[in-house]
């Protein structure tokens, strides 16, 4: 195995990350969370590959084949996780996110002041948060 000279990778990253950003953001529908990692795999993917890699020539084609199979692979791995953790708008009505909806009354303030108001929160919060309670 040869060393990977970093200068060299660093520049070949550079020469294509635009274009496979672009690639994965596109075919990812558009989720920087989900782009980001892919560009990540297809980076480690190259490092690995590093000795199978002409740098001279053209390797878009060979990064986008790697970047279809990280693709792939992410996709996968994140139905395996979202099969098992059901959004509750999909839990079949045993739990619903309009359950948790914020009921107004809770915020009645029974003829406080705003001061008043402000201080029962500020003192209601656990002593190392109060000094991060600004009021604007």
């Amino acid at each position: 195995m040869r060393m990977v000279d970093p200068q060299t990778f660093e520049r070949t990253v550079r020469k294509y990350q635009r274009m496979l950003v672009g690639y994965l953001w596109r075919r990812l529908g558009y989720d920087e969370g989900m782009t980001l990692e892919t560009f990540d795999d297809v980076i480690c993917v190259l490092y690995r590959r590093w000795d199978d890699v002409d740098v001279g020539e053209n390797i878009a084609p060979w990064l986008f084949r790697v970047a279809d199979n990280c693709i792939r692979a992410n996709v996968r791995k994140n139905e395996r996780y979202y099969s098992r953790h059901i959004p509750l708008d999909d839990a079949g009505g045993a739990l619903r996110s309009q359950d948790f909806a914020v009921n107004d009354s809770y915020f009645d303030n029974s003829g406080m002041t705003e001061e008043e108001l402000i201080g029962a929160v500020r003192d209601s919060l656990p002593e190392g948060m109060r000094e991060l309670f600004t009021y604007r």
